[in-house]
């Protein structure tokens, strides 16, 4: 499903961390949080990496120790008007798109 996004990774390793994946309960206890059901992708993100910071960009997600980025920023714009049911996703186009104007390279 992330075949580009582990590209990615293998040839940035040593300017990106990635903090591994979480656990059904740790995506459970979030879900319940944000009162909401993730997708199935958003789930096997959370599963496969957790949170991925580079580039000055964090793709919000889930650490380990269960502090959840995807649910602070999800709250956040909650109380800016994003209605109950909605959650915040950053895309990781935003990521590549921030590498890709820091090395002037192409990396799709």
């Amino acid at each position: 499903m992330f075949k580009e996004l582990d590209k990615f990774i293998k040839k940035n390793q040593s300017n990106i961390i990635v903090t591994g994946g979480v656990t059904d309960e740790q995506i459970n206890s979030l879900e319940k949080r944000l009162e909401l059901e993730t997708r199935e992708e958003i789930r096997e993100y959370l599963h496969q990496y957790g949170i991925i910071i580079g580039y000055g960009v964090e793709i919000l997600g889930c650490g380990k120790n269960g502090e959840s980025t995807l649910v602070r920023e999800t709250e956040r714009f909650r109380k800016l008007g994003l209605q109950n049911g909605q959650g915040y996703f950053k895309r990781i186009k935003d990521f590549t798109d921030a590498w890709q104007t820091m090395h002037n390279e192409n990396i799709a």
